[in-house]
Order: C-alpha cells, then structure tokens, then sequence
C-alpha cells in the first residue's frame, strides 16, 4: 500500500511476469527510459504512455501497474536547477496555460494567456475576467511608459535576490520550497540553493516576456504568505510558457540541422552492435581464475553469480546487444585504466540498423529545440545582474 503522497509504478501487474526484453535493458526499463526525458509531460501522463508502449511491445503479455497517488505536480525534467517550469513551459498545452492564468486569477496572467491564445477555448472568459479586475490600481510607470520594478516597499529582509534590479520575495522561495518538500524532498541547503537559482532564471525569463509586450510582470509587493508566492509562481509560469513558445516559434529547427545532427549521431553510433556477457571482480587473480574456468568449458552465466557488477549479475553477465557508444562512462573509464578486473566474453555482432532520417526527424527536432532554448536561456542567465 501506497503512502499518502507516492506514486508506485511496477513493471508489470499483480501475479504477472516482466518481460526481459531483447535488448540491453528490460521492456520496461526501455519503455521508461525512452519516455521520462520527454520535457514538460507530468508524471501521471508520462507512466501511461511507458504502459502502452509495454503493452504494444509485448501484444498485451505485460502491462505496468500504478498504485498511489501524488498531492501535486512532477516532471523528471524538474530535476537541479531547472526543476520548475523552464522546459516544460515551452510545451504547455493552452489548458494547462488556462489553468495557471486563471489560479493566479489577475489582470497580467489574463493578458499573457490572450496573447499566446488569442481565439482560444478560454478566451472570452479571460476577457470577462479582465473586465472584472480593471479596478485594480495600476503599477507605478518610468517616464518612458515602461513598469518600474515592483520592489519599492519591500522590505530588505524579504527579498530572497535581485535580477537587473528587480525583487524576488522570501516568500515565492518558501513557496518553492514547499511544493519540493510535499514531493518528498528535504529542505537542505543543496535544494536551496537550487531553488534559489531557479527562481532567478524565471525572474529572467519573465522579464523577457514584459520586454516582448506578452504581460505585466507579477506584483512583488503583495507577496506576503506562501500562498501569494504559489500564486506569483503561476503568474510566471503562464509569461515564461509564453515567452518561450514564442521563442520556439521565430528560431524554427531547420532541415539542415536535423541532417547534421542525425550524421553526427550515426557517426558516433557506428554500424555495429556487440552481444556480450561480463563478469566483474577487484583483482587480477579472480579474473584469472574465471578465464582459466572457461577455458575448462564452464559457462561463463553460472560464473557470473560472482560477479560485482549487480546490473548484468542476475542475468548470467549478460549485457544484450549494445553499440560501443551505449555503454556507461565507468566501464569505459575501467576498461581503459584498468582499475578493476572486467572478464568480457563476445557471443556475437551484427550490422547496427539505424532508423532513417524521416523517421528519427521528429526526436532529433525535438531534442535540437530543448538544446536551443536550454543555450538561450544560459546566454540571458550570464548577462543578468544577480545580487
């Protein structure tokens, strides 16, 4: 049974048996590997979609099993310093761009989610929204027209950091905080410090977003519980969703970098894969042992019980069909220095065959646009001002 606050995903339902797969990780772990790097989809989403691609893999043999149930929202990509809504808001879908609009529930997340959805599902209950909050008094302007930074009656004790001058309230950090804390982490100086960081390039980023006319930048000022903070944190999320998305937009992927990154990977690939089983152990004698043992006949899966390695151990060592670039950096790292013993026996190779370039065009376009905004967000991030 599930605690209160935890989601349990296991590979295969109750009183079933898990596929090992045909490659080097099991139907599963394939499936969970290929689908939980994908930005933006919450995890709920993101274990049916692992479930169907084992249920189509094995022809309904297996299906994942879910048990539990999370009190708020998780992305893997949510992880370090960008755990909160940097990749995720450039593919937000106009529902969920909706629902933060209309949970920070003023006049700047109603114009910034009109902006990006002009004719959308939503829109004309934004407009009667807006109508509604016109009363609210107006930020303080430059003579140039443009919103001064909202920190002028914030008291020093209450602003977390600066960026280009402008304030981040305690507050909006606690609120952080909290959310990481309901999702089981610890609050430790490492999470705030990432937190910290976090908030600063979402400060960034919205500041973007009121410089590209997409909305007026969130009322510092009236953050004071951590419940304000939460909803500054929406407000945020619905320019940064905007800005980014525009972003996306005017610096299209071109065909031209698809091909290239697609020659690169298949480069780097090769155009064979390797089946082999390994043993691991600390010294040199061991690993003469089991060699002497296998020149005797015996088999190296009933050695490999032995094995260090706990990934391949349970599997008779096996390690599946691998292209040399798949393997981890450790045991390239101990193959080449030699600071362990690897024992390594070839059962057989063959020609690696590569999905075609229409095939792979949609992944690799997808992930050269997460590598564009994460660089473009970095660029601003150098140029910032951060006290």
């Amino acid at each position: 049974e599930a605690a209160s606050g935890t989601l349990i995903h296991y590979a295969t339902k109750p009183g079933s048996v898990a596929s090992d797969g045909d490659g080097k990780n099991g139907t599963y772990t394939e499936a969970l590997l290929a689908m939980m790097s994908q930005p933006g989809v919450p995890v709920e989403q993101m274990l049916k979609r692992v479930a169907n691609r084992v249920v189509d893999k094995t022809k309904g043999k297996q299906e994942p099993w879910v048990e539990g149930n999370l009190r708020g929202d998780f992305y893997f990509v949510f992880q370090g310093p960008t755990m909160v809504g940097v990749q995720q808001s450039a593919v937000d879908s106009e529902s969920e761009a909706w629902r933060m609009a209309e949970g920070a529930g003023n006049v700047a997340a109603m114009e910034a989610y009109l902006k990006e959805y002009p004719n959308g599902n939503y829109a004309s209950a934004a407009r009667i929204k807006i109508s509604a909050l016109t009363k609210e008094s107006k930020p303080e302007q430059n003579s140039n027209g443009l919103e001064k930074p909202v920190n002028a009656n914030l008291p020093r004790g209450d602003v977390l950091a600066k960026v280009n001058g402008q304030a981040i309230p305690k507050m909006v950090g606690r609120a952080l905080i909290d959310g990481q804390i309901a999702q089981g982490k610890s609050d430790t100086d490492e999470l705030r410090k990432a937190v910290t960081e976090e908030l600063v390039r979402r400060t960034i980023l919205t500041q973007e977003a009121v410089k590209n006319g997409l909305g007026q930048f969130p009322n510092v000022a009236g953050v004071k519980t951590s419940i304000d903070g939460q909803s500054f944190l929406a407000q945020q999320g619905v320019l940064i969703g905007a800005y980014l998305n525009d972003y996306v937009r005017t610096h299209p992927v071109t065909d031209e970098q698809v091909k290239k990154e697609y020659a690169e990977i298949s480069a780097k690939l090769g155009n064979k894969e390797y089946k082999a089983r390994h043993i691991l152990v600390e010294k040199a004698d061991e690993a003469k042992a089991i060699i002497a043992k296998l020149t005797k006949g015996e088999k190296i899966e009933d050695l490999a019980k032995d094995s260090k390695d706990p990934g391949s151990k349970d599997r008779g060592g096996d390690l599946g069909w691998a292209n040399p670039a798949s393997f981890v950096p450790p045991f390239s790292a101990a193959m080449i220095k030699l600071e362990k013993w690897h024992v390594i026996q070839l059962e057989d190779t063959r020609e690696l065959k590569l999905p075609g370039i229409e095939e792979a065009k949609a992944q690799i376009g997808q992930q050269l646009t997460q590598r564009m905004v994460q660089k473009h967000i970095d660029e601003l991030r150098a140029k910032a001002k951060v006290e």
